[in-house]
């Protein structure tokens, strides 16, 4: 409910302030690098997100189908995520020389930092499941990344690195025949994925 309401509130000041640039959207493809809370899975899927901007500042929210390509999720379901993000510019896409490569146009560079929560619960093995409380799991992330605008088409390569709270089962057995592993509570499970984007509007 709150995630709902911040969203919200950066969409209405976004289109209060800045309708005169339109809105953007980015359409492409997440990749896990790796994921501490769920080591095995292979998480790759597509991601979508639609923003508006204000000056350097794009306020956008995002989705992305994590399971798309691993079916280890419990109840045969599928890993979502949904989050909201400020991406900001650091350098605008312009030509720029570079050593060895030469002159690109159109070369820029990003940063951004949002929120975002999971549903779903991975299937680790038959006892064991990520995260193990329940199928929602909050997140806190930060990126990096390269745009580039050829004037034909603008796309964005980055790095988004998150951290979520473990809970005290997280990669705990839940068979009867087993104990609980205690002291995860309070640590942090860091993931690292890949963000491949073509970005459309401003």
């Amino acid at each position: 409910m709150r995630a709902a309401l911040l969203t919200a509130a950066l969409l209405t000041l976004g289109a209060a302030t800045a309708h005169a640039n339109g809105p953007t959207g980015r359409l492409g493809l997440t990749i896990g690098l790796a994921d501490q809370g769920a080591p095995e899975q292979f998480q790759v899927g597509p991601m979508l997100a639609i923003g508006i901007p204000l000056g350097r500042f794009v306020f956008e929210v995002d989705y992305a189908l994590l399971s798309f390509m691993e079916p280890d999720v419990v109840g045969g379901g599928n890993m979502h995520r949904f989050g909201v993000n400020v991406r900001a510019d650091l350098l605008r896409p312009a030509v720029r020389c570079l050593p060895v490569v030469g002159c690109v146009s159109g070369l820029g560079s990003y940063a951004q930092v949002g929120a975002a929560v999971r549903r779903g619960q991975w299937h680790i093995d038959a006892n064991t499941r990520s995260p193990a409380g329940s199928n929602s799991q909050r997140e806190l992330h930060l990126g990096l990344g390269l745009e580039l605008d050829n004037r034909v088409v603008r796309w964005q390569f980055g790095l988004r690195v998150a951290a979520a709270p473990r809970d005290d089962l997280m990669l705990a057995c839940r068979g009867t025949g087993c104990a609980a592993q205690p002291g995860d509570t309070g640590q942090m499970d860091l993931s690292a994925l890949v963000e491949w984007m073509f970005v459309f509007g401003r």
